[in-house]
């Protein structure tokens, strides 16, 4: 399985701020100074809702890694043993919580299914039933493939012969 990238340093700077964030978030202090400095390492945009959003559903070290990760690009050409072994991962839940995201980043990308998460998730959601709810990791990529992102272009109205026609009244 390919592993994201990241800049060791930059990588320490920005777990060191989220560190910061989150323990002057607990105690209820400004980190606004933190914040602006955290956007500028990953190069996204943090906010406080991201921060709301962050504490207490992950580590600062997993939201720090996380957000470094939304800048890196994922694999265009995966193929589907890869994509099998990330969904594994992910249903295993072996992995640190910012490649766990990564890695449905990667699925979702390479499937062109934006549901990928449900599937895995909330398959009863999904599918309306608890029919799915032991499915492997292969029939997940395969189910989020078959539910590719449909682009819907409708084509602009064909005006000939309306310009210039006139209704007699």
């Amino acid at each position: 399985m390919r592993m994201p990238t990241l800049d060791d340093h930059r990588r320490a700077r920005a777990i060191d701020l989220a560190a910061q964030i989150y323990a002057l978030h607990e105690a209820g202090r400004s980190y606004h100074e933190q914040m602006q400095a955290l956007s500028n390492v990953t190069g996204q945009s943090v906010s406080s809702a991201d921060v709301d959003g962050a504490f207490g559903c992950m580590s600062a070290e997993d939201w720090a890694q996380d957000l470094l990760l939304l800048s890196v690009s994922v694999p265009s050409d995966l193929r589907d043993e890869e994509l099998v072994e990330m969904v594994g991962h992910i249903c295993a839940v072996d992995t640190p919580e910012w490649l766990q995201q990564w890695m449905l980043r990667c699925v979702e990308r390479a499937t062109g299914c934006d549901e990928v998460s449900d599937i895995i998730y909330y398959p009863r959601d999904v599918f309306g039933d608890s029919a799915h709810d032991e499915l492997t990791p292969a029939e997940i990529v395969a189910e989020a493939k078959k539910r590719r992102r449909r682009v819907l272009v409708t084509p602009p109205p064909d005006f000939k012969g309306v310009r210039g026609r006139r209704t007699r009244r």
